[in-house]
């Protein structure tokens, strides 16, 4: 399996019938990825946006240093989240990948780029 310093998150949530899933429902289920993250020593950047009832999300699983992200670990927030999501009565769409450094701000790409050096000269390759 692949380990990142980023793993970039987007979904949709839907309700499903008479079920409804707002700006409140989105802050909570927010609320819970980032909890989930920083229990496991790493942090969520992003957020949402609504629109015509549906809510779609775009986060990043980030890092909080050298170590790496497993996608296992990726695997297991979106998994948690399909679950949180149909216990409001809701439906997740999309899912998770790899992110991609043309995404980041230059900032952000530096952050990213000593992180990856600083990796690498602790576990170098053979």
């Amino acid at each position: 399996m692949k380990e990142l310093l980023e793993w970039s998150f987007e979904f949709t949530v839907a309700p499903q019938g008479d079920a409804s899933f707002g700006s409140d429902d989105a802050e909570d289920l927010l609320g819970q990825i980032t909890t989930w993250a920083e229990r496991n020593s790493l942090s969520v950047g992003g957020g949402f946006a609504a629109q015509d009832g549906d809510v779609t999300f775009r986060l990043g699983l980030c890092s909080t240093g050298e170590r790496l992200i497993s996608e296992e670990s990726a695997q297991r927030l979106m998994k948690l989240t399909r679950r949180e999501v149909m216990r409001v009565g809701a439906a997740a769409s999309g899912g998770f990948r790899e992110f991609e450094p043309s995404e980041a701000s230059e900032e952000q790409f530096e952050e990213i780029i000593a992180a990856a050096a600083e990796h690498a000269r602790r576990d170098p390759i053979n």
